[in-house]
């Protein structure tokens, strides 16, 4: 979340960027509402950048390379590893939210507008937790 609200800040999308500064924290947790609650999704679910199959392959590599020099090849079970790699790369975990995505969005951009309109004037209420 706060990725995505420092993003949408660098962006010139708040109405008054000054708040996001001392109402970071607010303006985050106005974040995962609008995910979890408004769009009933996870991060999981909005645009991701995620490694290519190259970097995981590399990134697996190194992984067993490490783990051979501290372990040794006898104690290293290299299917197991492989197989907790991908399920990881399965559950999205070398994935990071596109914000270029997100502060492009119409709905992103009127939420950006309306929520530090909103936070301006105190109204926390309708901010949620």
């Amino acid at each position: 979340a706060d990725r995505i609200a420092m993003a949408a800040w660098k962006a010139g999308l708040f109405a008054n960027p000054e708040f996001v500064d001392s109402r970071r924290k607010a303006v985050n947790n106005a974040i995962l509402r609008r995910i979890r609650v408004d769009l009933n999704a996870s991060i999981a679910d909005l645009p991701l950048e995620c490694l290519s199959e190259r970097q995981v392959e590399d990134l697996f590599q190194t992984s067993v390379d490490m783990a051979k020099a501290m372990l040794g090849n006898k104690a290293l079970d290299v299917d197991s590893r492989r197989n907790r790699f991908q399920r990881a790369v399965t559950q999205k975990k070398f994935c990071s939210v596109n914000t270029t995505a997100i502060i492009e969005d119409e709905s992103w951009k009127e939420f950006f507008q309306m929520k530090s309109t909103a936070m301006t004037r105190h109204d926390f209420s309708s901010v949620g937790a």
